[in-house]
């Protein structure tokens, strides 16, 4: 699912959440082998400090972003609060990796933190892709 408001261009800095997992690893060296803008790859123990659990260390990560790959936290509690923040310091650009059927995720249990992911970006006013693979494109070799 994609939404576009604005004229599409290419971001010039992209901060890729969860850089160091299964997907944020691929997406940073994807968009770095194409060499069509800057990454920066955030983790807890990656090459830009990034916590959900620590709000400090959300601006630091977020300077000169203007687009951001999003892997959202199982607490959703924090994903609002975050998406407003980047779209404050100029992220206008959203891809949040969310999965099949999250739309009917309830209040409880798998997949609140997606959900609320998908619910931030959509109401951020900036344009946004939500990817929601099922367990087919998952990668079971690792």
């Amino acid at each position: 699912m994609t939404a576009k408001s604005g004229t599409h261009r290419t971001p010039s800095t992209v901060l890729v959440l969860g850089a160091t997992g299964k997907t944020g690893r691929r997406v940073v060296d994807h968009l770095r082998a194409s060499g069509t803008a800057t990454v920066r790859g955030a983790s807890r123990s990656g090459e830009v400090r990034f916590d959900w659990t620590l709000p400090d260390t959300w601006e630091p990560a977020l300077a000169g972003a203007d687009a951001l790959y999003l892997v959202a936290p199982d607490d959703p509690s924090p994903v609002r609060e975050f998406v407003r923040q980047a779209a404050a310091l100029g992220v206008r650009r959203f891809v949040a990796l969310s999965g099949r059927g999250i739309e009917k995720a309830g209040e409880k249990g798998f997949g609140q933190g997606m959900a609320a992911a998908e619910a931030a970006v959509q109401e951020s006013g900036a344009e946004w892709t939500l990817l929601r693979p099922n367990n087919f494109f998952q990668n079971f070799d690792e």
